[in-house]
Protein backbone atom coordinates (compact mmCIF):
# COMPACT_ATOMS: atom_id res chain seq x y z
CA UNK A 1 0.00 0.00 0.00
CA UNK A 2 1.48 3.42 -1.24
CA UNK A 3 2.24 6.44 1.45
CA UNK A 4 -0.13 8.33 0.24
CA UNK A 5 -3.14 5.73 0.31
CA UNK A 6 -2.34 4.82 4.11
CA UNK A 7 -2.48 8.64 4.42
CA UNK A 8 -5.68 9.05 2.80
CA UNK A 9 -7.25 5.67 5.07
CA UNK A 10 -5.78 6.93 7.94
CA UNK A 11 -7.28 10.28 7.64
CA UNK A 12 -10.68 8.58 6.94
CA UNK A 13 -10.33 6.99 10.09
CA UNK A 14 -9.35 10.00 12.08
CA UNK A 15 -12.43 12.05 10.53
CA UNK A 16 -14.81 9.16 11.77
CA UNK A 17 -13.20 9.03 15.08
CA UNK A 18 -12.96 12.03 16.11
CA UNK A 19 -16.21 13.83 14.22
CA UNK A 20 -18.27 10.93 14.30
CA UNK A 21 -21.63 12.21 14.75
CA UNK A 22 -24.16 10.77 16.95
CA UNK A 23 -26.76 8.43 15.68
CA UNK A 24 -30.34 9.33 15.70
CA UNK A 25 -33.18 7.39 14.86
CA UNK A 26 -34.02 8.37 11.43
CA UNK A 27 -38.02 7.91 9.52
CA UNK A 28 -37.79 4.84 7.27
CA UNK A 29 -41.15 5.99 5.72
CA UNK A 30 -39.70 6.90 2.49
CA UNK A 31 -41.35 10.39 2.86
CA UNK A 32 -39.84 13.85 1.53
CA UNK A 33 -38.10 14.88 4.45
CA UNK A 34 -36.45 11.34 4.77
CA UNK A 35 -35.36 11.27 0.93
CA UNK A 36 -34.37 15.30 0.86
CA UNK A 37 -32.30 14.28 4.38
CA UNK A 38 -30.86 11.41 2.87
CA UNK A 39 -30.04 13.53 -0.21
CA UNK A 40 -28.26 15.87 2.08
CA UNK A 41 -26.42 13.31 3.94
CA UNK A 42 -25.21 11.77 0.95
CA UNK A 43 -23.93 14.97 -0.48
CA UNK A 44 -22.48 15.82 1.74
CA UNK A 45 -20.49 12.72 2.64
CA UNK A 46 -19.34 12.76 -0.88
CA UNK A 47 -18.03 16.85 -0.30
CA UNK A 48 -15.70 15.15 2.61
CA UNK A 49 -14.88 12.32 1.00
CA UNK A 50 -13.68 13.95 -1.97
CA UNK A 51 -11.95 16.36 0.41
CA UNK A 52 -9.91 13.84 2.56
CA UNK A 53 -9.08 12.66 -1.10
CA UNK A 54 -7.74 15.46 -2.28
CA UNK A 55 -5.38 15.57 0.50
CA UNK A 56 -6.19 19.44 1.07
CA UNK A 57 -5.76 20.69 -2.27
CA UNK A 58 -6.32 24.15 -2.09
CA UNK A 59 -7.71 24.91 -5.45
CA UNK A 60 -10.40 21.80 -5.19
CA UNK A 61 -11.60 22.74 -1.03
CA UNK A 62 -12.38 26.82 -2.97
CA UNK A 63 -13.81 25.77 -5.78
CA UNK A 64 -15.55 22.30 -4.98
CA UNK A 65 -15.25 21.25 -1.27
CA UNK A 66 -16.46 25.35 0.33
CA UNK A 67 -19.36 26.23 -2.29
CA UNK A 68 -20.92 22.64 -1.78
CA UNK A 69 -20.76 23.17 2.42
CA UNK A 70 -22.22 26.72 1.90
CA UNK A 71 -25.28 25.03 -0.77
CA UNK A 72 -25.92 22.26 2.51
CA UNK A 73 -25.42 25.16 4.98
CA UNK A 74 -28.31 27.60 3.30
CA UNK A 75 -30.56 24.38 2.92
CA UNK A 76 -29.98 23.22 6.08
CA UNK A 77 -32.67 25.66 7.47
CA UNK A 78 -35.56 24.26 5.25
CA UNK A 79 -34.52 20.37 5.79
CA UNK A 80 -33.80 20.85 9.29
CA UNK A 81 -31.24 17.99 9.52
CA UNK A 82 -27.79 17.87 9.33
CA UNK A 83 -26.56 20.76 11.66
CA UNK A 84 -23.98 18.51 14.04
CA UNK A 85 -21.88 16.52 11.04
CA UNK A 86 -22.34 20.12 8.55
CA UNK A 87 -20.70 21.83 11.74
CA UNK A 88 -17.94 19.19 11.46
CA UNK A 89 -17.33 18.99 7.84
CA UNK A 90 -16.23 23.01 8.22
CA UNK A 91 -14.16 21.76 10.97
CA UNK A 92 -12.19 19.22 8.93
CA UNK A 93 -12.09 21.44 6.03
CA UNK A 94 -10.67 23.99 8.46
CA UNK A 95 -8.16 21.84 9.98
CA UNK A 96 -7.18 20.52 6.68
CA UNK A 97 -6.15 23.42 5.07
CA UNK A 98 -7.27 26.77 7.10
CA UNK A 99 -5.81 29.11 3.99
CA UNK A 100 -8.48 27.73 1.47
CA UNK A 101 -11.12 27.53 3.90
CA UNK A 102 -10.96 30.69 5.68
CA UNK A 103 -10.31 32.57 2.21
CA UNK A 104 -13.63 30.81 0.94
CA UNK A 105 -15.50 31.62 4.50
CA UNK A 106 -14.67 34.98 3.99
CA UNK A 107 -17.07 35.64 0.86
CA UNK A 108 -19.90 34.11 3.64
CA UNK A 109 -19.58 36.39 6.77
CA UNK A 110 -22.82 36.02 7.61
CA UNK A 111 -23.04 32.21 7.67
CA UNK A 112 -19.82 32.35 9.20
CA UNK A 113 -21.00 34.50 11.77
CA UNK A 114 -24.06 31.99 12.25
CA UNK A 115 -22.22 28.83 12.46
CA UNK A 116 -19.96 30.16 14.69
CA UNK A 117 -22.68 30.70 16.97
CA UNK A 118 -23.84 27.83 16.99
CA UNK A 119 -20.13 25.63 16.93
CA UNK A 120 -20.32 24.71 20.85
CA UNK A 121 -23.73 23.39 20.23
CA UNK A 122 -23.25 21.58 17.27
CA UNK A 123 -19.51 20.61 17.45
CA UNK A 124 -18.47 20.27 21.21
CA UNK A 125 -21.22 18.78 22.55
CA UNK A 126 -20.42 14.76 23.47
CA UNK A 127 -23.35 12.44 23.18
CA UNK A 128 -21.45 9.23 24.06
CA UNK A 129 -19.98 7.71 27.23
CA UNK A 130 -16.63 9.35 28.69
CA UNK A 131 -14.66 10.45 28.12
CA UNK A 132 -15.43 13.54 25.78
CA UNK A 133 -12.60 13.74 23.44
CA UNK A 134 -13.71 16.98 22.09
CA UNK A 135 -10.76 18.74 24.62
CA UNK A 136 -8.10 17.15 22.80
CA UNK A 137 -9.61 17.92 19.34
CA UNK A 138 -10.33 22.00 20.52
CA UNK A 139 -6.95 22.13 21.75
CA UNK A 140 -5.57 20.46 18.24
CA UNK A 141 -7.76 23.21 16.44
CA UNK A 142 -6.38 26.03 18.37
CA UNK A 143 -2.66 25.10 17.91
CA UNK A 144 -3.13 24.54 14.39
CA UNK A 145 -4.65 28.56 13.82
CA UNK A 146 -1.91 29.98 16.30
CA UNK A 147 0.58 28.60 13.89
CA UNK A 148 -1.61 29.29 10.57
CA UNK A 149 -0.75 32.94 8.56
CA UNK A 150 -3.12 34.47 6.44
CA UNK A 151 -2.11 37.08 4.09
CA UNK A 152 -5.81 38.52 3.09
CA UNK A 153 -7.40 40.50 5.94
CA UNK A 154 -10.89 39.23 5.75
CA UNK A 155 -9.52 35.93 6.14
CA UNK A 156 -7.39 36.65 8.54
CA UNK A 157 -10.07 38.46 10.39
CA UNK A 158 -12.29 35.19 10.59
CA UNK A 159 -9.46 33.47 11.58
CA UNK A 160 -8.48 35.19 14.50
CA UNK A 161 -12.75 35.03 15.28
CA UNK A 162 -12.62 31.43 15.29
CA UNK A 163 -9.33 31.27 17.27
CA UNK A 164 -11.16 33.69 19.83
CA UNK A 165 -14.48 31.08 20.00
CA UNK A 166 -12.78 27.86 20.16
CA UNK A 167 -10.66 29.30 23.11
CA UNK A 168 -13.91 30.25 25.02
CA UNK A 169 -15.66 26.25 24.33
CA UNK A 170 -16.89 24.70 27.35
CA UNK A 171 -17.27 21.09 25.63
CA UNK A 172 -20.10 19.89 26.83
CA UNK A 173 -21.02 15.73 27.66
CA UNK A 174 -25.14 15.28 27.90
CA UNK A 175 -26.04 11.55 28.28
Amino acid sequence: MSAASRCVIGLAGLLLLVFAPCSFARQSNGDTATRANQAFDSELNTLIGRAALSLGNTQFIETETMPGLMKLWDQRQTLGAGNLDLSNAFLFVMEENPQAFFVSMAAHPREFDDWLKELPYLSFTWYDAPPCQLETKQKQLILILQHTQIAAPDASRLKDEMLARLSTIKCRQIR
